[in-house]
């Protein structure tokens, strides 16, 4: 359906819906998400763990510029963190650091010992979407214990959930559902990647599908 009444005198585009009938309780704009989680995965104090996304042709984020990352974290399993740092980088480098951007990190300390709360990664640097590009999690300073962070498990959930992944509920059912496909991404202890090196592609089923908020500007 078609609403017109923008400047231009033509439809408005996502963006504009946003701005026009944005409010309470509406996603931003200029935001996408995959809140979907039921369930949360460990990630390793050491930085031997990696989570996120990749972004195919044709997403929404392609050209738009990545400024702030949300994972929805808690400390409440593994019990209280009382040092390190944990970052989300953005990139698509898997063999070095080179290209790949440091979005922001947070002191681990801060993560919340009672509830899984939104953690926001901003302020530091911003890149560029390219296709290809991927968005990940990490511990960056080691820390004394593992943060967890919440995903959608289900024995069947495929890598591409976000975006056009089948009915397992169908597609992203609890966040934004037409930014586009996505694969996730993985890495843990012996397959692990370095700080700061852009995490492989998930093949497998079922998939470590993280709940994550993405803002661009």
């Amino acid at each position: 359906m078609k609403i017109f009444g923008t400047a231009k005198g033509g439809a408005l585009s996502k963006k504009d819906f946003g701005v026009a009938f944005g409010g309470n309780g509406v996603t931003p704009s200029n935001q996408i998400s995959q809140e979907n989680q039921n369930d949360s995965m460990g990630l390793l104090k050491d930085g031997k763990a990696a989570f996120g996304y990749l972004f195919e042709a044709g997403h929404d984020l392609l050209g738009e510029e990545l400024s702030s990352v949300s994972f929805y974290l808690s400390a409440s399993i593994y019990g209280v963190i009382t040092s390190g740092t944990i970052s989300v980088y953005c990139g698509q480098n898997g063999s070095s650091t080179s290209g790949n951007v440091l979005i922001g990190s947070i002191d681990a300390s801060t993560i919340s010992t009672s509830e899984f709360e939104w953690k926001e990664f901003t302020g530091i640097g911003t890149k560029t979407v390219l296709e290809n590009d991927k968005v990940w999690i990490q511990y960056s300073v080691e820390g004394d214990q593992r943060a967890s962070v919440g995903k959608y498990q289900n024995a069947s959930v495929p890598p591409n959930f976000w975006g056009n992944g089948g009915e397992l509920p169908t597609g992203n059912d609890a966040g934004t559902t037409d930014a586009g496909d996505t694969i996730s991404c993985w890495s843990y202890d012996e397959s692990a990647v370095p700080i700061g090196v852009a995490p492989a592609t998930e093949t497998s089923t079922p998939a470590h599908i993280t709940a994550i908020k993405i803002s661009y500007e």
